[in-house]
């Protein structure tokens, strides 16, 4: 169905934040441009220069987070000592098509990743070896579990249940389109990306998922930067392929008991945490890559550590007999490195935090994988699940992001509902009246007005005149019309609030205090004090 309520799109420094801004830089005095051309399909941004003076400086300028140096064993004595300490240089290869071995001054420095001779060789190891840096770098999102006497942590609730939503929600083929709209924006200036987007368009059709994720693409990124920051807007427009990965990781869910390992990069600061957290409950808030390999995984760590960012190997533990736990599987045959004998877990998925030691300049976390009935979790996440609905869909996930304060990822989820909606399905009203509560929570009311009116409108037409959703339609109209210093109509509307709901409920029922409550703020707004009193 259309709508009239107008939505706001992602500001384009979000957007942005999404565009990876990784740059080739070739330096080789005698440069034969035509013998490189495949790079360019192979990375976004490619400088190619002969001297080294303007390489350098070109370094030095550079807005790029990511720069990988190739550089002929000739001019890498020059170049190297002067930009190796440059944050922006994260890995260094030495081009030698001669054939002479480099002297051994060359691998005294960190970031020198090898010496290749064949062109062929140099670009499937420096996609590979970036890949692999791109994951070891990345931060991981973790939440530590507080659980008191009062209850427990509510974003780990939120997150959890949001997850849960996203997942159940059924695909359909306007979802894929806005999928599609949404990546071409941000990758707007990128050929390469635009081209995967294309094949994704194509191909993609839930079975593929897991081949997506593993390849470097946008959907990796993406979807892991989403989680990493907990932006809820793009995990919108990433459910389906969310919801496949899992459909694909039960589907291969291992059998028996395994331990895996994942090799991090983490602050001294996020060591000290989790050095805190020993024996409490953790959930790793996105997808979590782990290897059976435990020497793969110390091979990863090798290079990785800096003066802010320290080792960290994670020794995991998992059964999927487990009852209630998120799936996990060994996704190696459809990765494209599966020598990396990669295990991934599901996003959200809970751990127990084991113990976290140094051995040997490396910190070592082990955890264990949890069922989600740990601790009354299960209780805790039906009682909120009875707050915001049992349904899987946008209306469901709209009203758990504005209990959780995220309002524009609210209002956007009830305008797409909207939009699924015929006119005359139930979910419709139910809708509005959420959209009126959005609109006034940001100060809208005329908006807000506009909408409780759509809701109570479709309401009287639908429902029985005693109806207490009636009552609600009235009781926050009265709301809206006192924040707009209309007392008059404020007073009109909660009057038949409170008729509704005693017809409803009796005169004994916690609704019928809110109202007389209601009704005596206005009185008093009035200086009509006895009345007032009354009402109080």
């Amino acid at each position: 169905m259309g709508n009239s309520v107008g939505e706001s799109s992602l500001p384009s420094s979000t957007l942005t934040g999404y565009v990876e801004r990784f740059s080739l830089v070739w330096l080789d005095a005698a440069i034969n441009t035509s013998s490189i051309d495949r790079t360019l399909f192979l990375v976004t941004n490619t400088q190619t220069f002969e001297r080294t003076d303007e390489c350098v400086e070109h370094i030095r300028r550079s807005n790029h987070d990511c720069i990988t140096l190739i550089v002929t064993a000739e001019l890498g004595s020059t170049i190297i000592p002067l930009i190796h300490h440059l944050r922006q240089i994260r890995a260094i290869y030495l081009y030698n098509s001669d054939g002479e071995n480099c002297e051994e001054w060359a691998f005294n420095y960190m970031k020198v990743k090898r010496e290749v001779i064949q062109l062929d060789d140099l670009m499937a190891q420096m996609i590979a070896e970036r890949w692999i840096r791109v994951k070891a770098d990345e931060p991981l999102p973790i939440t530590i579990v507080e659980i008191s006497s009062t209850g427990i942590d509510g974003g780990f609730l939120h997150l959890q249940l949001l997850l849960d939503i996203l997942v159940g929600i059924d695909s359909t083929s306007s979802g894929k389109k806005e999928l599609l709209d949404f990546c071409r924006t941000v990758y707007k200036d990128d050929p390469l990306e635009l081209d995967r987007l294309r094949e994704f368009e194509r191909d993609y059709d839930g079975g593929g998922a897991l081949q997506w994720y593993t390849r470097e693409s946008f959907v990796y990124r993406m979807l892991n930067k989403a989680f990493r920051t907990c932006d809820v807007d793009v995990l919108i427009h990433f459910r389906s392929v969310i919801r496949d990965i899992k459909c694909q990781l039960s589907k291969e869910q291992l059998s028996s008991p395994i331990r895996v390992y994942r090799a991090q990069l983490m602050s001294q600061e996020e060591i000290d945490t989790l050095k805190r957290s020993v024996n409490e409950l953790i959930s790793i808030n996105s997808f979590f890559s782990s290897s059976i390999d435990r020497t793969y995984a110390l091979f990863l760590l090798d290079s990785g550590a800096s003066a802010s960012l320290k080792r960290v190997l994670f020794e995991i533990e998992a059964d999927p007999l487990l009852r209630n736990t998120k799936p996990f599987a060994n996704i190696s045959s459809y990765s494209s490195f599966p020598d990396e004998a990669e295990v991934l877990f599901m996003a959200g998925c809970i751990f127990r935090l084991v113990s976290v030691q140094e051995q040997n300049g490396i910190n070592i976390v082990q955890l264990i994988l949890c069922s989600e009935e740990e601790n009354y979790l299960k209780e805790l996440f039906k009682h909120v699940r009875q707050e915001i609905g049992e349904m899987n869909n946008l209306y469901t996930l709209g009203s758990l992001l504005f209990k959780s304060g995220k309002i524009h990822a609210a209002k956007k989820c009830l305008l797409q509902r909207l939009n699924e909606l015929p006119d005359e399905h139930t979910d419709v009203a139910q809708c509005y009246h959420m959209l009126g509560n959005i609109m006034h929570e940001c100060g809208e009311d005329d908006e807000s007005r506009r909408m409780y009116n759509k809701a109570l409108e479709i309401n009287e037409r639908t429902l029985p005149p005693n109806d207490p959703v009636i009552g609600n339609n009235h009781n926050n109209l009265g709301i809206v019309y006192m924040a707009k210093k209309d007392p008059k109509q404020a007073l009109l509307h909660y009057e038949k609030a409170l008729q509704i709901y005693k017809l409803a409920y009796g005169e004994e029922h916690e609704r019928i205090t809110i109202s007389l409550d209601n009704i005596g703020i206005v009185y008093e707004d009035e200086k009509k004090y006895d009345e007032a009193i009354i009402c109080f």
